[in-house]
């Protein structure tokens, strides 16, 4: 019987750890662009698509791990109206001191729009600050 248990266990460990690596695997791929999947993903992040808006953040933040571009694809997603990505700007834009007020104006224009993690974001910051 406590073989089995252990065996059991063992099972269940492998299988856990196995599970955790399936996102990995398809996080990995999902961020390999060529240059023409760039090229057409900017043209559609442009015409409002926020699938192509979502791939190029993946790939700006994540696989180039670039300020910049990071900041230019948060920004387009942003004047889009989409207010969760004005809250990730926010918190992109907040980790450096030249930029706090633009940083503002994004989560106060989320949560304006009544974007319920901007408006906990808010105030928060205005606790820390005070």
């Amino acid at each position: 019987m406590i073989k089995f248990i252990k065996y059991f266990v063992y099972i269940f460990i492998v299988l856990l750890v196995l599970v955790s690596l399936i996102p990995k695997i398809n996080t990995i791929d999902a961020l390999k662009l060529n240059k023409e999947e760039i090229k057409l993903l900017k043209i559609k992040a442009k015409n409002k698509d926020f699938k192509a808006i979502e791939r190029l953040y993946a790939y700006y933040a994540y696989s180039l791990r670039d300020y910049n571009k990071t900041t230019y694809i948060l920004k387009l997603a942003a004047e889009l109206g989409n207010t969760d990505y004005q809250v990730m700007l926010y918190n992109h834009l907040i980790k450096e001191k030249k930029y706090k007020e633009e940083a503002l104006y994004w989560l106060k224009k989320a949560a304006k729009q009544n974007n319920k993690r901007a408006i906990e974001e808010l105030k928060r910051y205005k606790n820390d600050n005070n």
